[in-house]
């Protein structure tokens, strides 16, 4: 976890895969915002319960045991219908994307991503959030 970023930059990055939950705080760690780790959706909900002002922006992956990225989004929608969710997955195609999306208003990340896509997506999402313009974490 880094506390580099005020409070309200902090980034929760919820994936199973160690590596990949790393990879993606580093970058965002590298753009300046702060960062929290889970590693399933469970312990996401943990986090958010005891401090949700905190975290500006939920970076979770598709697929992971106990409770899946979908019904983490469904959970944070229904106690912090405010707060951003960027859903990623490597195993979902352009077409389910494309129905998901129609079907209520998601984002999506595929993986593999690089830097810059991670970082434009959580750039446009914090900004429509916050009504301005695109917001980073220097």
């Amino acid at each position: 976890m880094s506390s580099a970023a005020p409070p309200a930059r902090v980034i929760l990055v919820v994936d199973d895969e160690p590596g990949v939950r790393r990879l993606a705080c580093q970058l965002l760690e590298r753009d300046g915002y702060g960062t929290l780790e889970a590693e399933d959706g469970r312990e996401a909900l943990a986090l958010l319960s005891v401090d949700a002002s905190r975290i500006a922006l939920v970076l979770t992956d598709v697929r992971m045991p106990h409770l899946n990225g979908m019904q983490l989004e469904q959970a944070i929608r229904d106690e912090w219908p405010l707060l951003p969710v960027i859903l990623m997955s490597g195993e979902v195609t352009r077409e389910w994307i494309a129905r998901l999306v129609r079907e209520r208003p998601l984002r999506m990340l595929r993986k593999p991503f690089d830097a810059g896509d991670l970082l434009e997506t959580v750039r446009e999402l914090l900004m429509e959030r916050e009504g301005g313009e695109p917001q980073v974490g220097k």
